[in-house]
């Protein structure tokens, strides 16, 4: 009696990966489409690639750096996990995100629970607790640069800001966080809800996973890594500016203002990274000091290639690999 291959499995993860890479790159081109190629092809030769592909390697130790400090959290939780399944998940989370705005988190705590058995609500537990570090680390940063910085990042942040405040106090929005609002009173004023509904099996092993944060020990080593993650994607900018003549004799304060404008970009749900939102914003902001449009649209186009690259290249085959590992069970 023969075996028969069954390849469902394979077609469903090439259209689940595939369409939405598929339509990221046919939507780059009508992104460039207004922009001055003639320009910036004309420039394109003189960009110095040992600082390019310092500010990529640089990216890469970023993520590097971001599974260490998970390994941190996860281990506080009682989950001793090896960095390499967490190097494919936290990659595979962020190519995720560049397709999938948001669904990152999700996707590597999926990834490291078939890869692991890691319970979903633990991992994301401790993914809830990373986000809270990296939120109160970088409004730090945010608030220090805008208040030592002069008029640059502040020009190019003000429009920004008012757009995102129009649209958190439209009508839809308001309607929108009344309702969960609601919801979570609801759930609070009612245990038999609570215990119908079996939260407790969910809010348990996430509360555990969120409470890494305060079991772990060693809070030294988990600031230094976050801070050694903010230095890496720091790095990734600044050498840009090494590799484009035009932006090359940029300093810290530039580095600064366009490492907080790029991680706001970056929090833009559109696919592909914060895509068109990272190059208006990080234009702008090397307008305000000083540089031309054309090279500081090139600038902007260069470091978010890369950054692009690192996600759908390793990120794409760290996905690839998790989804298809196989399957561990408890």
């Amino acid at each position: 009696m023969t075996t028969r291959t069954s390849f469902r499995p394979y077609f469903t993860n090439a259209l689940r990966y595939g369409l939405p890479l598929a339509l990221s790159l046919w939507l780059l081109p009508r992104l460039y489409r207004t922009l001055p190629l003639t320009e910036l092809l004309q420039d394109l030769p003189l960009v110095r690639l040992p600082w390019l592909g310092a500010a990529l390697g640089a990216n890469v130790l970023n993520h590097t750096l971001r599974a260490f400090r998970w390994r941190l959290l996860l281990r506080a939780a009682g989950y001793p996990v090896a960095i390499g399944y967490l190097f494919i998940a936290e990659m595979g989370g962020f190519f995720a995100n560049l397709l999938f705005p948001r669904l990152g988190e999700v996707v590597r705590c999926l990834l490291l629970q078939r890869m692991l058995a890691v319970p979903f609500s633990v991992a994301f537990g401790t993914v809830l607790s990373e986000r809270l570090l990296d939120i109160t680390s970088f409004g730090l940063v945010a608030i220090g640069t805008l208040l030592l910085e002069d008029s640059g990042l502040q020009q190019a942040l003000l429009p920004w800001l008012q757009q995102r405040l129009a649209a958190f106090l439209a009508p839809s929005s308001l309607v929108l966080w009344a309702v969960v609002l609601l919801v979570v009173l609801a759930l609070l004023a009612s245990p038999p809800l609570r215990k119908k509904l079996r939260l407790g099996r969910v809010f348990h092993p996430l509360g555990r996973g969120i409470r890494s944060l305060l079991l772990l020990n060693n809070q030294v080593q988990l600031w230094g890594l976050t801070s050694a993650i903010w230095s890496a994607y720091f790095l990734v900018g600044y050498w840009g500016f090494k590799g484009v003549p035009a932006t090359a004799h940029l300093g810290g304060a530039a580095g600064l203002a366009v490492f907080v404008v790029s991680n706001l970009s970056m929090a833009a749900p559109v696919q592909g990274g914060g895509m068109g939102a990272y190059h208006v914003l990080v234009g702008r902001t090397l307008e305000n000091f000083g540089i031309a449009a054309t090279p500081a649209l090139l600038y902007a186009t260069i470091t978010h290639g890369l950054q692009l690259l690192t996600g759908l290249v390793l990120g794409g085959i760290c996905a690839l690999v998790g989804s298809m590992w196989p399957k561990e069970h408890k």
